[in-house]
């Protein structure tokens, strides 16, 4: 994972809050539980970005920063 993925990953979680009351803490954002029990929403929002991107490179008129999901 790039950090250019990170960041953009990031953003796009930020624009689907509906308020800051809702943002994750950070450290759960990244990792939270441990073993099989390990989850990452920042891997899932990666995955978003990158779809969006793959959208965007076929779709040059698209703006991936108005993507919400």
């Amino acid at each position: 994972v790039r950090k250019e993925e990170v960041i953009g990953a990031t953003k796009m979680y930020f624009r689907t809050l509906s308020s800051a009351e809702y943002i994750t803490s950070s450290h759960y954002f990244i990792s939270k539980g441990v073993g099989r029990d390990r989850t990452s929403a920042l891997e899932g929002w990666v995955e978003k970005y990158r779809e969006a991107l793959a959208d965007t490179a076929t779709n040059d008129s698209v703006d991936i920063t108005s993507r919400m999901q």
